[in-house]
């Protein structure tokens, strides 16, 4: 995550980087370790940290097996009565694609830590 971080803000917008660094020195100025507190203080950084893991996550794709026969509702689907899964059938879910969606997400492959300044209902 760290490593997306930082090569995101390096190849971005050096402002955007600027701000983050001017951020962290003034929240941990003479400080030899963050506390919980200190990362609240940091937006700019926690920001550019999920967006990050939005575009990078980890893992990529989600696999999991029904325990039981059950049925997923039609969601886009077109499948008047959803999806019928039968025991033990294995289930890939790629968020790797969920969080680059652009029928999800606003400029879905760009990095952009202030997408999460705005509040989500």
């Amino acid at each position: 995550m760290l490593t997306w971080t930082l090569f995101e803000l390096a190849r971005g917008d050096p402002g955007m980087l600027a701000e983050v660094q001017s951020e962290v020195r003034a929240v941990l100025e003479g400080k030899s370790r963050p506390d919980y507190d200190d990362l609240v203080n940091m937006p700019k950084l926690r920001y550019s940290l999920i967006e990050a893991l939005r575009l990078y996550p980890e893992p990529p794709v989600l696999i999991r097996r029904a325990r039981e026969e059950d049925t997923l509702p039609p969601g886009g689907s077109g499948l008047k009565n959803g999806i019928k899964l039968l025991r033990g059938t294995d289930i890939f879910i790629s968020t790797w694609n969920l969080h680059r969606s652009p029928e999800l997400w606003e400029n879905a492959e760009k990095f952009d830590p202030t997408r999460w300044e705005r509040k989500f209902v």
